[in-house]
């Protein structure tokens, strides 16, 4: 019976691990999309 609970809590471990990694790889194709935020230009003396 330990055996069983040994097993299914190894291959549940292994299911997670696979399905962040899964995660992971199509995450990262998506953060190069993500395009880069132009730093905000200082005012102009005139502005004011």
């Amino acid at each position: 019976r330990a055996l069983a609970y040994r097993e299914a809590a190894t291959m549940a471990y292994a299911d997670a691990f696979r399905t962040i990694m899964l995660a992971f790889l199509l995450a990262t194709p998506l953060a190069l999309l993500l395009r880069k935020v132009a730093p905000p230009k200082a005012p102009s003396a005139d502005a004011h």
